[in-house]
């Protein structure tokens, strides 16, 4: 797992956008406490994990491959997220202040969507980065319209920025990170049961 962190701090510190480079020196002060974290926990989702990685190349997806099941995959279980997107979702947290990986900076790990998933609109206080490692998404930030992003596309949202991500025939699979205020009791998802551009969900 340490080899996977290395990889993806060394990736973000080469890219031009400062909350990348942040990213990046806060991973790397990450520090090994223990094993990967372990779970019982197959998410059905994992199931897409293979074909979001197989046409693609690159460190991260390399990076990825190579940490394999030290990677503990779990099924988000937090209230609106598991009723919009329960059995459509997986997620890893590697590095963080309770993580294999202990940062009380940064909060860092992967994120796989399955395909014709909307995760609704929500905003949190962290600062946030997605790094798409396979597959494609589109964001909806702010008032902008949505946005496709593919592999090897940065996604910057700023704290308390409201957001969405829609995916359609492809998985997602990302890395993302958390920084500033990561507190996970300052997240809030609308409950109102409509996505970003008022389509229902």
């Amino acid at each position: 797992m340490q080899r996977f962190v290395e990889a993806c701090a060394t990736w973000l510190a080469s890219r031009p956008e400062a909350a990348c480079r942040r990213a990046a020196l806060a991973l790397g002060e990450a520090a090994m406490i223990g094993g990967a974290a372990v779970t019982d926990e197959t998410p059905a989702v994992m199931a897409h994990l293979e074909p979001a990685l197989t046409a693609v190349r690159g460190p991260l997806a390399d990076a990825l491959r190579a940490a394999g099941d030290e990677i503990a995959w779990f099924e988000s279980r937090s209230g609106e997220v598991e009723r919009h997107m329960g059995g459509r979702n997986a997620m890893s947290q590697v590095v963080g202040p309770d993580s294999p990986l202990v940062s009380e900076t940064v909060r860092f790990g992967t994120f796989l969507i399955a395909p014709g998933t909307c995760y609704p609109r929500h905003a949190h206080s962290a600062d946030e980065l997605y790094v798409v490692v396979g597959g494609r998404g589109r964001w909806w930030i702010g008032d902008s319209p949505y946005r496709s992003y593919g592999p090897g596309e940065v996604v910057h949202v700023m704290p308390w920025q409201k957001h969405a991500i829609r995916t359609d025939e492809a998985p997602l699979l990302t890395l993302w990170a958390w920084m500033g205020d990561f507190d996970f009791k300052n997240y809030r998802m609308e409950p109102d049961g409509f996505d970003a551009d008022g389509q229902a969900i």
